[in-house]
């Protein structure tokens, strides 16, 4: 899973940037989305206090780059003269970012002193919200990639990506989730 993402996200840096300050901002989302919030999902589903660290610390990681991401955009916006929040991909955008901010809370799931029953609810609330984030942010980059290339490359650049994001899709999520519910209904 963790060498799907990181091939992903190089493949999809290789594909937009061409020096330019424009091109970083599909970059820093890639980096953050597909490098290392996927990756970083995966290290918690042990256990472990280290795993849970690596997990917090990539997704601080992967928040900075969203954060540098958006501020590349909306530099560039300005210094166009353009108007911001045109199209659907830059209101998706918005949505994933204040979504990526308000997943900073996770910090509190790691804090002790409460009972079972509310850290375990807590816990599941930030996997969900945390999966939840991710499908966001793969769905922004593909609708940003439909928009700025469309079907002139369709099987170049916009079919690779949406089948990368689909892989990642499936590990992080769909198969955790699968296998979650395949352990609970065997205890039961």
């Amino acid at each position: 899973a963790y060498l799907t993402c990181f091939a992903a996200c190089l493949f999809g840096c290789a594909t937009v940037y061409n020096g330019t300050w424009f091109s970083l901002h599909p970059m820093a989302m890639m980096i953050a989305f597909f490098g290392i919030m996927g990756p970083s999902m995966k290290f918690v589903s042990t256990p472990n206090k280290t795993r849970r660290w690596l997990h917090g610390c990539g997704q601080v990681l992967a928040i900075l780059s969203v954060l540098f991401g958006f501020y590349v955009i909306f530099t560039r916006k300005i210094e166009l003269g353009k108007s911001h929040f045109t199209t659907i991909h830059s209101w998706g955008g918005l949505v994933t970012i204040a979504s990526v901010v308000l997943a900073l809370g996770g910090i509190y799931v790691m804090f002790p002193g409460r009972s079972a029953k509310e850290l375990m609810l807590n816990k599941l609330t930030h996997g969900f919200f945390g999966r939840t984030v991710l499908t966001l942010g793969l769905t922004s980059i593909n609708g940003g990639f439909y928009e700025k290339y469309g079907d002139d490359s369709m099987l170049t650049v916009v079919l690779p990506i949406a089948i990368a994001s689909s892989v990642i899709f499936f590990l992080v999520i769909v198969a955790p989730a699968m296998k979650m519910y395949k352990e609970k209904f065997k205890s039961n």
